[in-house]
């Protein structure tokens, strides 16, 4: 029994992410020794801050984060930069399976539900 799929009712990996953009921001060798290896320490530095501000505001998008983060008394703009890496309070296992029991069977630590999985893929390992 031979079955079709329409292509836009099936999440392709190799088009669920945009590699361009991908490379473009972490290049790899050997463009990354003409580009990112050959920053200057400040511009180096500038980097490394915008991109953990970037993760940052999306961690604040995460319940997992949202919950564990405001529970230890942290707020959306005490996080201004690297040099506030201490502030952020760390988690264990423990959270981690609270987080799965409340929300089973993934839990919400990992910023995805049900419904990303039905947009794009998701590869689960143990």
């Amino acid at each position: 029994m031979k079955t079709t799929s329409h292509p836009e009712s099936v999440p392709w990996y190799w088009n669920s992410l945009d590699f361009d953009q991908l490379t473009r921001d972490y290049p790899p060798p050997p463009n990354y020794f003409h580009t990112t290896a050959r920053l200057s320490r400040d511009e180096l530095r500038a980097l490394q801050e915008k991109r953990f501000l970037q993760t940052m505001t999306r961690g604040w998008e995460i319940p997992f984060f949202q919950r564990h983060w405001g529970a230890c008394g942290m707020e959306r703009g005490d996080i201004k930069g690297l040099d506030d890496l201490q502030k952020i309070p760390p988690y264990d296992v423990s959270h981690i399976r609270e987080s799965i029991d409340r929300n089973p069977p993934f839990g919400d630590f990992m910023g995805l539900s049900p419904e990303d999985g039905r947009r794009m893929p998701l590869v689960l390992q143990t």
